[in-house]
C-alpha cells in the first residue's frame, strides 16, 4: 500500500509470500474460507509465544523442528512483537484488500514464494500489478510479468 501511495519513496519492493487479500471472496478464489481463517485466529491465539509450540513453528522453520533452542527463540520474537490478542487480530484482519492499488505500485518489484500453496495467491498479486515477477523458491525457474511490464523487475 505505502508503495502504490508513495512512489517517490520506494525505490524497489521484494514480496515474500503474498497475497492480495487475506481470504476468499466470490471474485477471488484464493486464500482460506471465513471459517477455516477464524480457525487460524483461534491458533494463533492459543500458541502465539508459547514456549514448547510457538505458533507456526512447523511451517516456519520445518529444518528446525530437532532443534528445541529454536523453537525457544522464535517464541521469545513473538512474545516482544505483539501480544496474543494483536496478532490474532492482525490475523483475522479480513478486510485487507489491496488489489484496487496494485496497479499503481510503480517501483520494480520481486515476488518471492516459498511453496505452491502461496503461489496461486502470489501470482494473483502479479497478474494485477505491474513490473512484478515471481520466484519460486527451491523451484527452478522465475517468471516475469510480461504483459503488465513497464519496467525491468532484476
Amino acid at each position: 500500500m505505502f508503495a502504490a501511495m508513495h512512489p517517490d519513496r520506494v525505490s524497489a519492493l521484494v514480496l515474500n509470500s503474498t497475497w492480495a487479500r487475506a481470504e476468499r471472496a466470490p471474485d477471488y478464489p484464493f486464500g482460506p474460507d471465513p471459517a477455516a481463517r477464524e480457525q487460524g485466529g483461534l491458533l494463533i491465539r492459543a500458541q502465539w509465544g508459547n514456549l514448547d509450540n510457538p505458533w507456526g513453528f512447523e511451517g516456519l522453520a520445518p529444518s528446525r523442528l530437532d532443534d528445541p533452542s529454536f523453537r525457544q527463540v522464535l517464541a521469545r520474537v513473538q512474545q516482544v512483537s505483539a501480544s496474543r490478542a494483536a496478532a490474532s487480530a492482525e490475523y483475522l484482519n479480513a478486510e485487507n484488500d489491496v488489489r484496487a492499488v496494485l496497479s499503481l505500485v510503480q517501483a520494480p518489484t520481486l515476488v518471492l514464494c516459498g511453496a505452491p500453496l502461496p503461489l496461486v495467491s502470489s501470482e494473483c498479486v502479479v497478474s494485477l500489478a505491474p513490473c512484478l515477477a515471481v520466484f519460486l523458491q527451491g523451484w527452478p525457474a522465475w517468471r516475469r510479468n510480461e504483459s503488465r511490464s513497464r519496467g525491468s523487475a532484476r
